[in-house]
């Protein structure tokens, strides 16, 4: 058995794992990018419960976009592994930034349709920004 392959290379003599390079640059695009998959339905929730309607609406709103968001990200997935990581990605991120935007001017309460359709669609095109982060 060959003795370089056996040993893990040793970390002491190396430098710091932050200062490889672009290693410092994933990590901060890795947090960032995985910030609306947990906020988007907080902000949801308390969009709908600060303009007076209730938990119950909040949740099923909230459940819609997450429904979506896990329809939607195996294909935009796919459509990356065709298209390439940069197109795909920029254009999610802006259909989705419109929706989102949209949904905090409309009245989610007096047109729970058009809230919904808005969401399901944010849903649908929130990018896969952990596949795509893990592919580089």
């Amino acid at each position: 058995m060959n003795s370089d392959t056996s040993c893990p290379p040793d970390r002491t003599t190396s430098r710091p794992l932050l200062a490889e390079r672009h290693v410092a640059r994933l990590l901060l695009g890795t947090l960032i990018g995985r910030l609306p998959s947990g906020m988007v339905p907080v902000a949801i929730l308390l969009l709908i419960v600060e303009r007076g309607g209730s938990l119950a609406v909040g949740g099923l709103l909230c459940a819609l976009y997450g429904l979506a968001s896990a329809v939607g990200q195996p294909v935009l997935g796919r459509m990356v592994d065709r298209r390439g990581q940069t197109r795909v990605t920029t254009a999610a991120v802006l259909v989705t930034t419109a929706c989102l935007l949209l949904l905090s001017y409309a009245d989610a309460l007096a047109q729970p349709g058009l809230a919904a359709g808005l969401l399901v669609l944010a849903g649908l095109s929130t990018p896969p920004f952990e596949a795509n982060l893990r592919a580089l």
